[in-house]
Parts: C-alpha cells; structure tokens; sequence
C-alpha cells in the first residue's frame, strides 16, 4: 500500500527526503546533552518521580503523551558559571551560542 502524498512524514521519504534529516538529529542531541549536563530537574510535590498516566493517547501515536503535566524545578547546576555557554562544530568555522535565560545564573 502506498502512503498518501498528503501523509505528514518527518523528513520527508522517498524522493523528497530530507538531505539535512542527520544534521538536524545530531543538532538536537548536542543540545539536548549540554541541557542535561547544565540543569538539575527535580519533581515538584516531594513525591519523587512518578510516571504520569498515558491513557488518553491517541493509539496511532509514536510518543505517549501525559495525561496531564509533569511539573519540575529546574536549576542551574553548581559551578556551572554565568550562564552563558556554546558550542562549536568540529573541523568548522561557525559557532553555536545557548543563553540559559535562568534569571542570576
């Protein structure tokens, strides 16, 4: 069976993929990690972690969606600086910046 041309697909497929599909991947991952690596997150309501209900997801869906949401402090990990803070691309000459926007970090 062939897919609808009006199917929404990420990144495209077949004749129309995505030729930056891979750039973009690692582009989220690198920031995602320096995420992890800056910020502590911690559950708000002293109960710990709880994993939330997903049983309102839509079943054709490929991410479970909470129920409802999932609320977390997020501070700046100590000794993590000003908050300013980048990243660059090896064997390139352009350079990516991240502002934390976490107010005095």
């Amino acid at each position: 069976m062939k897919a609808s041309p009006l199917a929404f697909r990420a990144f495209g497929g077949g004749t129309t993929l995505c030729p930056g599909r891979h750039f973009a991947g690692h582009e989220i991952l690198a920031t995602v990690a320096m995420f992890v690596c800056r910020f502590e997150m911690t559950p708000i309501g002293g109960k710990g972690w709880v994993l939330p209900d997903t049983g309102n997801t839509n079943v054709v869906a490929t991410i479970m969606e909470p129920d409802s949401d999932v609320e977390v402090e997020i501070t700046v990990r100590s000794g993590w600086g000003d908050g300013k803070w980048g990243f660059g691309f090896k064997g390139s000459e352009t350079f990516g910046g991240v502002e934390s926007g976490v107010p005095g970090g």
